[in-house]
Order: C-alpha cells, then sequence, then structure tokens
C-alpha cells in the first residue's frame, strides 16, 4: 500500500531545494571563472564573504532535501514499472554523488572565504572548486536526470513532456561538462546559456516535484512496459 503522505512530502521537499537553491545562488553572487587570477578570486572571496558562508550552511538543507527527493522520486518509479530494469536504483545512487560533489564544493568555497591564499595556492584551489561546482557537478546531475526520464518514458510513469523536459535537461547537464575544455567555462563565456541552461534544471525539479505531489500510488507493479 503506497503512503501517499510520504510520497507527497517528498516532492514538497524538491521544491524546497528548488527554492534553497536560488536562495544560495544569490547569496553567493557570480563567481569569477576557474582561471581568473589571483586578485579577481580575492575580490569576489571577500566582497561576498558572508554570502558565500550563508551559502555553505544552506548545503546543509539543500543536501537533505534533494536527497530526500531524490529516494521518493526513486521508489515512485519502482511502484509503477512493470518491471525493474535498474533505472531507478541507477538514479537514486547518482543522487548520493550529487550531493556529495556539492558538498565538497561547498566546503572548500567557504574555506576559501575564511581563509583566502594567496598567489598560486588560491588559484589551483579556486580551480577545483570551480569544477567540482561546475563540470564534475553537471555529469552527475545530467545521469541522475537521464536515469528518471528514460524510465518515465520506458514504463509510462510520467507525461510525455515532463519525460523530454528531463532529456532536454540532461542534455543541457551534459553540454555544462564540455566546460573543462575552456579555460573560462561554458556558462562564463556565454552567460546567456549558463543561465538558462540552470534554470532548465530548476524548472525540471519543480516539475517533477509536482509530478511527485500531484501523482496517485501508482500502478503498483501492474504497469505496462514501453520500449527502450
Amino acid at each position: 500500500m503506497t503512503n501517499l503522505h510520504a510520497q507527497h512530502s517528498k516532492g514538497w521537499a524538491g521544491l524546497s531545494f528548488v527554492v534553497l537553491l536560488i536562495v544560495s545562488i544569490f547569496a553567493g553572487g557570480v563567481p569569477p571563472p576557474m582561471n581568473a587570477d589571483p586578485s579577481t578570486i580575492g575580490a569576489y572571496l571577500s566582497t561576498h564573504r558572508q554570502g558565500l558562508i550563508a551559502g555553505g550552511w544552506l548545503s546543509f538543507p539543500i543536501a537533505a532535501f534533494f536527497l530526500w527527493f531524490a529516494v521518493g522520486m526513486a521508489a515512485f518509479l519502482r511502484r509503477t514499472s512493470a518491471r525493474d530494469d535498474g533505472l531507478p536504483t541507477y538514479a537514486l545512487i547518482t543522487s548520493a554523488f550529487i550531493a556529495a560533489s556539492a558538498l565538497v564544493a561547498s566546503l572548500v568555497v567557504t574555506a576559501l572565504a575564511y581563509r583566502t591564499p594567496l598567489g598560486g595556492g588560491l588559484t589551483f584551489i579556486w580551480a577545483l572548486e570551480a569544477l567540482a561546482a561546475g563540470p564534475f557537478l553537471s555529469m552527475t546531475i545530467a545521469i541522475f536526470v537521464f536515469a528518471v526520464a528514460h524510465s518515465m518514458r520506458r514504463h509510462g510513469s510520467g507525461a510525455a513532456w515532463l519525460v523530454w523536459l528531463g532529456y532536454l535537461t540532461a542534455l543541457g547537464q551534459a553540454v555544462l561538462t564540455l566546460g573543462m575544455f575552456y579555460p573560462t567555462g561554458i556558462p562564463a563565456d556565454n552567460p546567456v546559456i549558463g543561465i538558462a541552461l540552470l534554470a532548465l534544471f530548476v524548472v525540471w525539479m519543480a516539475a517533477a516535484s509536482l509530478h511527485l505531489i500531484m501523482a496517485s500510488g501508482g500502478k503498483e507493479q501492474s504497469g505496462v512496459s514501453m520500449p527502450a
């Protein structure tokens, strides 16, 4: 028997994640690119010190809400699948890597806000943080969103528009991973593209969360499997 209250709470957790993510982004301001010089990085860290520290603390509820959403989404996908093809578990495991990557990146930037090293040490640490919060985080998000969207398509557990929004979001995150081949990264060279792809992920998260809130208990393993 499906516990709809628990399922809906996971959908609300996803919406809470979206709200806090937006708050943390605004609190931290616009970070300099991966290859920024020490003076630029130092000025950013000094100007946004309090916001970065606040954003570091917000990583705690952000990770908690996202993981609760991911657990709920994986459980929902299993219930609405005619057979367990592994995609819900694949998505759930990937969600742990998303949370871990985000927490590590937040840890590094918060530490830099407290004590900023000088010279080459700063640029190296900043490159590590930018890679963790940028291309490598996008890799795990792309895998997670694709697994959820593909499971929805295979088993008919989501509307077609939500499935294709998921595919588009996963593709957008995959594009962001290419930023490591550019010294300044795709979002820095093309801020409109970076903002658009981030907004696409936020919209998908909100839509998927609302889907959990509005959906019934699912087909409880009685659904009809769809082709890959």
